[in-house]
């Protein structure tokens, strides 16, 4: 098959089995970007006036966002480790978890960056509100619907047949 015009040909090939580690990689670097972006932020001089409540939720962020990067970085660093080890279904179910996990540190990670963000632009009324609003709209994504579509189509907990013997 061949490769789109300025396409790194291994993507052209890998198909829709390389959409799930091309997305993976864009949520690394969106990751680091936010980091880098919290990180900056304490070094501006306007950072000084914010108040007690807004310096801890910076914090909190700050923490957050190490923390889901760690956690959604850790599968491919796992599978370095246990390549071609034949522990392929320990590796998957692990690599969900932290995914998971990862996941659900990013949401809160979000969802108290837009906290501190909406605290000093309109208030924190107003910024709890909304704030709580992008929590649940996050949730219904990213947790109620997958859960929803596992119910509905009957999928078992138990692990999927290994296609690859």
């Amino acid at each position: 098959m061949p490769a789109a015009a300025g396409r790194d040909p291994r993507q052209a090939q890998a198909g829709p089995a390389g959409l799930g580690a091309r997305a993976r990689a864009r949520d690394e670097d969106g990751g680091a970007a936010r980091f880098a972006f919290l990180l900056a932020l304490a070094f501006t001089s306007r950072f000084a006036s914010v108040t007690q409540f807004q310096r801890y939720v910076y914090v909190l962020t700050l923490m957050l966002c190490a923390a889901a990067a760690a956690l959604l970085i850790a599968p491919a660093a796992f599978h370095r480790v246990v390549y071609r080890r034949r522990l392929k279904h320990h590796l998957v179910r692990i690599a969900s978890r932290l995914a998971l996990s990862g996941q659900a540190l990013l949401l809160l990670a979000l969802v108290s960056a837009l906290l501190l963000i909406l605290d000093v632009v309109i208030g924190r009324g107003p910024a709890l509100l909304l704030a709580a609003g992008a929590l649940g709209w996050f949730t219904i994504w990213w947790f109620g619907l997958p859960a929803w579509s596992r119910s509905r189509h009957g999928a078992s907990a138990g692990p999927a047949p290994d296609v690859d013997r």
